[in-house]
């Protein structure tokens, strides 16, 4: 398990540590949590510290975000779609 943490903004109401979290909150989970609810739709990311927003990546095609990701040395192979792709890239910038 990763001890790397990411930053990330809730979406959609979620329960973390025992608390409820509304949308539009900040929280800082590990990056497989993070993952999780990336991929579930409940996050997004919250910042970038790599200067690539998620304007700039989420006008690539799928092919170009997995060669991003390939350059960058991200592991996108559990994603299934486009989105997927883009949420692990970021997920893995905010790093």
């Amino acid at each position: 398990m990763s001890n790397k943490q990411v930053s990330v903004r809730v979406t959609s109401a979620i329960g973390v540590g025992g608390k409820i979290h509304k949308p539009g909150a900040v929280l800082r989970l590990d990056e497989a949590a993070a993952k999780s609810l990336l991929r579930r739709g409940k996050v997004e990311i919250a910042g970038d510290k790599a200067g690539k927003s998620a304007s700039d990546l989420s006008s690539k095609t799928r092919a170009e975000l997995e060669a991003f990701a390939d350059e960058k040395e991200i592991d996108v192979s559990e994603a299934k779609n486009k989105a997927d792709v883009l949420a692990l890239i970021e997920a893995a910038l905010e790093g």
